[in-house]
């Protein structure tokens, strides 16, 4: 019966394992001890935690159960964390033959107008030692309703300390820190403001608003 596990050979009590079953169980187990070798190398690698503790896996994955937290590198502080002592950290997500997609999905139920979504933040030290927060893309809400969602994009860098949007990407078109630009249309943008410009498609000619009316640029 080579190949059989012990608890498959039906053993009657005082019944005994005949000789040559024995040669074959004994080859068997000389073949699996590279294995059993392998798995207690990993075994000593590895440092499960207990209830509450954070478990460290070859010292490169940090498993946080208590927390629900996740970390490469080192022990997380974060629900997932990456740490690279020195040299440039990278991440890569490889598809042989498809696209990739990251996706940051808020499931908050009805979100109002102007619910930020999410935020990718740059962030570094300063010259105090401070984590800072130096740039920010962030993703809002505009409208919610079904069939006729609207939504903006903004980027954020921070000057003089604070956060600040100078670009926003809408339905309407691109702002610019204040100067909204509506794209190419065939007739001028209704509610403009002081500063805006878009492109005539009828008389081919770019124009501006300068809070009362629009004039042709050339």
């Amino acid at each position: 019966m080579p190949g059989r596990l012990p608890e498959q050979i039906p053993l009657e009590p005082g019944e005994q394992i005949a000789p040559g079953a024995r040669r074959r169980w004994a080859l068997l187990i000389q073949r699996m001890e590279p294995l059993f070798r392998r798995l207690q190398a990993i075994l000593n690698k590895l440092d499960v935690g207990g209830p509450g503790e954070v478990s460290n896996f070859c010292d490169v994955l940090y498993i946080d159960c208590a927390n629900g937290f996740v970390g490469v590198g080192e022990a997380p502080g974060d629900l997932f964390e990456v740490y690279k002592s020195s040299g440039v950290a990278r991440i890569q997500i490889i598809s042989e033959d498809s696209v990739v997609n990251l996706r940051l999905l808020n499931q908050t139920a009805t979100p109002a107008a102007d619910t930020q979504l999410g935020r990718v933040s740059f962030r570094g030290l300063d010259d105090g030692g401070n984590v800072t927060n130096y740039g920010t893309i962030a993703g809002y809400v505009e409208g919610s309703e079904d069939g006729s969602e609207d939504g903006y994009v903004t980027v954020e860098p921070t000057v003089a300390g604070t956060r600040t949007e100078m670009l926003r990407a809408d339905a309407n078109g691109v702002d610019l820190n204040g100067l909204r630009v509506h794209g190419a249309l065939s007739s001028a943008p209704s509610s403009p403001s002081a500063g805006d410009i878009y492109y005539d498609t009828t008389t081919n000619k770019h124009r501006g608003y300068n809070g009362s009316s629009w004039s042709d640029f050339y």
